[in-house]
């Protein structure tokens, strides 16, 4: 497949990966290097490589404490579904359009 960031250049042939948990995801690890890729939004080629971990799949939050505003999830959870379950309980964040794992 050809992938590119969101500047459209470069574009490069690669190996898409798409674990739908975490389980499969850390077996992906243990199969050859690559690199994590989100939503494809970076402006240069940080993630473009020729075997690439897809972690849009991986968007579940695990665990959310609303008193010290401390998140776990995965990789692939969007900001936008991130603001989703934490403006409703008082906290903020300034971007939707990326993945947790570009911060």
């Amino acid at each position: 497949m050809q992938i590119h960031g969101w500047g459209n250049y470069p574009k490069i042939d690669a190996e898409i990966l798409e674990p739908t948990s975490l389980t499969r995801c850390a077996n992906e690890l243990q199969t050859s290097p690559l690199i994590a890729r989100g939503m494809g939004r970076s402006y240069g080629d940080s993630a473009n490589a020729k075997h690439v971990l897809q972690t849009t799949h991986l968007d579940h939050y695990l665990h959310f404490d609303s008193k010290q505003g401390n998140l776990t999830c995965e990789a692939g959870m969007t900001l936008k579904e991130l603001l989703k379950l934490i403006i409703p309980k008082g906290w903020f964040c300034r971007s939707r359009l990326v993945l947790v794992s570009s911060l």
